[in-house]
């Protein structure tokens, strides 16, 4: 079963926080109990200036974490990964063509005898922070 989490880009702070699980961010803002929860404040104090950047349940070919809202290489190609009518969506980076090619993430997948490691794409960016 894919683990739901996000990570979180602070629009007002300009940070990106680290992943964090949906199930203790839920338990935070209901409860607010979590100790030196730097991340978990950020949120409870700006909600609006957050984004939210969902898990894939999959790892590039150096084993990172594929979020949306990442900028991935993939047959020598830049494309960004975007969340869209309920699944992972690949569009590709091409000033002037932004959208004019795109592809489903799990069309990569298909014929892939892999777990949840895809060899085929590296993360170079994303689209809050610097990108190569």
């Amino acid at each position: 079963m894919k683990e739901i989490k996000v990570k979180l880009w602070d629009k007002k702070l300009h940070k990106m926080w680290p992943p964090v699980s949906v199930i203790r961010l839920i338990y935070y803002l209901i409860f607010q109990s979590h100790p030196n929860a730097e991340a978990y404040g950020a949120i409870a104090d700006h909600f609006n200036d957050i984004v939210w950047l969902q898990y894939t349940g999959l790892h590039d070919k150096n084993d990172k974490e594929v979020y949306a809202g990442n900028n991935i290489r993939y047959k020598g190609r830049i494309f960004n990964i975007v969340w869209c009518n309920g699944g992972f969506k690949l569009m590709e980076m091409k000033p002037g063509y932004e959208g004019a090619i795109d592809f489903w993430l799990s069309e990569i997948l298909m014929g892939c005898h892999c777990d949840r490691k895809i060899e085929d794409i590296e993360i170079v960016g994303n689209e809050y922070e610097n990108s190569d």
